[in-house]
């Protein structure tokens, strides 16, 4: 393969920083309108796309509960495929510091696609 085929290695994180995106925009679209008992009222995320190919992501996420509810869940995708001029490639992501900035539980288990993130207190409801 000559040089002015290949592909930059950047090409790559980036592709899979769309995909990621995208995903995460519809995995939390369908509990959004699936959900009975909250509604998202606000959805931020900030990104920063750091040298090394790792990326810093802050999502803020106002939840108006219209029920009695333990919290909610959040579902971060870490594996997905690209077909490349027919050739699938599968990537793989990694959280390594999901944090909480308020002072609510969180409890992680990592899926074979995904990770899910169980926000709230199992003996509390998330409006006391």
């Amino acid at each position: 393969m000559t040089g002015e085929n290949r592909r930059p290695l950047r090409a790559v994180p980036i592709a899979l920083f769309a995909v990621l995106l995208i995903a995460w925009g519809l995995l939390l679209a369908v509990p959004a309108h699936a959900a009975s008992n909250f509604i998202i009222e606000d959805y931020d995320i900030e990104m920063q796309v750091n040298e090394d190919d790792t990326y810093l992501i802050t999502e803020t996420i106002d939840v108006h509960f219209t029920a009695s509810s333990h919290g909610i869940y959040r579902v971060i995708p870490h594996k997905t495929t690209l077909d490349r001029d027919g050739q699938l490639d599968t990537f793989y992501g990694r959280v390594r510091d999901f944090r909480m900035l308020s002072r609510d539980k969180v409890s992680e288990e990592k899926g074979e696609d995904a990770y899910y993130f169980r926000i709230g207190d199992p003996n509390k409801y998330a409006a006391e």
